[in-house]
């Protein structure tokens, strides 16, 4: 079979406004954004010919499925047409509302199945930092009769209470014990195993030794102020004043002689580190679940309670009370408040990567081409 394809592919650049020139996600080219920007999917959709047109059958997948915040990774994008691709079919992709089709044709490797109803566009390498909107959109049209068709590549989500499995770790070299306490101690608090392993990977990279700036320390991290809370209902759980008392390197030293060990501060015994984490989390739970707080999430979010996942995280980085009153001030835009919650607002999106991608690995799809 002989086709001769026309292909209008287009894939997302990097903002950069730094003098070393322009970014993006695949690596720095030397290229900069075209001057044309759309405004939106309403302006894509006017754009459609006139000529009568029948509803597409094609689906889309991605490799990953979501959007990876926290390290370079494969990227793939799938479209399965169910029939015939026509030899003049339409393939393109937004970054940001920008259209960048013909630019990155040749960073990219496009494969077929047998019966030509399957395309397959791959790219070796693939970085989403975690401080930058990433607004990834496809269009593919299969001929001027058949309605285009959008799919967006979209942002990874995770739940404090919604139950995952948590079984890879990977890039992280996790002991079994450490993993299984992970799984174990969530389980008994009846919370997501995969969002206290991505804020366990975010705050200390699974490095039981991990000290902070701001005296942190442990697996989970948790400052002097809000141990407080914490030991609210575990009076016997063991601290040491050095914490307090001496600065971030003195508290260091004294970490790897041993002079301050799992026996004589909490913080340093993996479970008791994992359920101190843990017990924090349900303290700012608990906090943005009163009645005025649930009332100030409403008046800009509805009955959608999901955001109260972004608010808790914000609060672990970087304070409740200034999370509240970015919300106070800004509503829907609260985590744009880069005077308080520049810093929470990656957090937040790496927290959310790192869970929802320690999951099973993911097989590599080539068998596709021969479905």
């Amino acid at each position: 079979m002989n086709h001769h394809v026309l292909l209008y592919l287009a894939v997302p650049i990097f903002l950069s406004f730094g003098c070393a020139g322009p970014t993006n996600p695949w690596g720095n080219y030397g290229l900069s954004l075209p001057s044309h920007k759309l405004v939106g999917e309403d302006h894509l959709q006017a754009k459609i010919s006139e000529i009568p047109q029948q509803e597409s059958k094609a689906t889309a997948s991605f490799y990953p499925d979501k959007q990876n915040l926290t390290e370079l990774s494969q990227f793939s994008i799938i479209i399965d047409n169910k029939e015939l691709i026509e030899r003049d079919f339409k393939l393109q992709l937004f970054y940001n509302q920008y259209d960048v089709t013909d630019t990155w044709l040749r960073n990219s490797k496009i494969t077929f199945n047998h019966e030509y109803s399957k395309i397959k566009v791959n790219f070796s390498a693939l970085k989403l930092l975690p401080d930058t909107e990433h607004d990834i959109l496809v269009k593919f049209q299969n001929d001027p009769y058949t309605k285009a068709k959008y799919y967006r590549f979209e942002e990874p989500e995770c739940s404090l209470s919604a139950y995952s499995p948590l079984r890879k770790l990977s890039p992280f070299r996790v002991s079994r014990k450490l993993k299984a306490s992970i799984e174990s101690i969530s389980k008994e608090s009846s919370v997501n195993p995969r969002f206290i392993a991505g804020l366990i990977a975010q705050e200390s990279a699974f490095n039981d030794k991990a000290v902070s700036h701001a005296k942190a320390i442990g697996l989970t991290q948790v400052t002097n102020l809000a141990q407080t809370h914490v030991l609210e209902n575990n009076e016997q759980w063991p601290t040491n004043k050095a914490v307090t008392e001496y600065s971030v390197p003195i508290i260091k030293t004294m970490i790897l002689t041993g002079a301050l060990n799992p026996d004589n501060e909490w913080r340093l015994n993996h479970d008791l580190s994992i359920q101190g984490g843990i017990t924090f989390l349900k303290y700012l739970e608990n906090y943005w679940q009163r009645p005025e707080h649930r009332k100030l999430i409403r008046k800009y979010y509805g009955d959608n309670m999901e955001i109260i996942n972004d608010l808790i995280l914000a609060s672990y980085n970087s304070g409740a009370y200034r999370v509240k009153k970015a919300l106070m001030r800004h509503g829907r835009l609260w985590i744009k408040d880069s005077d308080q919650l520049n810093e929470a607002r990656k957090y937040i999106k790496k927290v959310k990567s790192y869970c929802y991608h320690f999951e099973d690995e993911l097989a590599p799809r080539t068998a596709w081409l021969n479905n």
